[in-house]
């Protein structure tokens, strides 16, 4: 009841006061006319949002892709040869790779790496970590003979043990490649997968 009564005279109010009465007719119009047009400029905002997001993931797996295909390139090479120990020479024979990771650490930074499925980060993730693992034995061995080891007894454990380490990873990384690399382009061609 009490509700009711303000509620009656406001109107009352209204209905006799002509000005007010065009006012809230026009505004009422107005607001017809806004509405619509403000649902339409966030629908195409939200489509516009959606289709960059698109180019986005598309550019990301496109530069991952790309790293990742050099990598392969390198290791399938002919004259790549795994990394062995001589122990007469006291030296490491054969070719070790540092492997680049910079689009994968680009994507990761800027943010883009989440606009991926959470199976294809996975995925990602477990490579680049290999990687990664790669880049640091590849600075043990560069840095291996300037290390205390390399005067001490038991350098040849060490360095066969460096070397079988390095080239498993090596192995394994390949073989993720392999697996990788589909699974990106199908990705990038049905964006649902992304």
């Amino acid at each position: 009841m009490y509700l009711i009564e303000p509620l009656y005279y406001t109107l009352d109010q209204i209905y006799v006061n002509q000005f007010l009465k065009e006012f809230l007719i026009q505004l009422i119009v107005v607001s017809i006319g806004v509405l619509p047009a403000i649902s339409m400029a966030i629908a195409a905002f939200k489509h516009l949002k959606n289709k960059d997001s698109q180019e986005t993931k598309k550019h990301t797996i496109d530069s991952i892709l790309e790293e990742l295909t050099i990598i392969q390139t390198a290791l399938n090479d002919s004259e790549f040869k795994p990394i062995t120990w001589d122990d007469s020479k006291k030296l490491f024979v054969g070719n070790w790779i540092l492997m680049e990771s910079d689009s994968f650490e680009g994507c990761v930074n800027s943010g883009n790496f989440t606009l991926l499925s959470p199976r294809l980060q996975n995925n990602l993730s477990r490579l680049y970590l290999g990687i990664k693992n790669n880049n640091s034995l590849y600075f043990q061995v560069l840095g291996f003979y300037t290390t205390s080891t390399y005067l001490s007894p038991e350098i040849d454990l060490v360095a066969i043990k460096l070397a079988k380490s390095m080239n498993e990873n090596i192995s394994d990384i390949s073989d993720t490649i392999k697996e990788t690399i589909p699974k990106l382009e199908t990705a990038k061609k049905y964006s649902r997968y992304l």
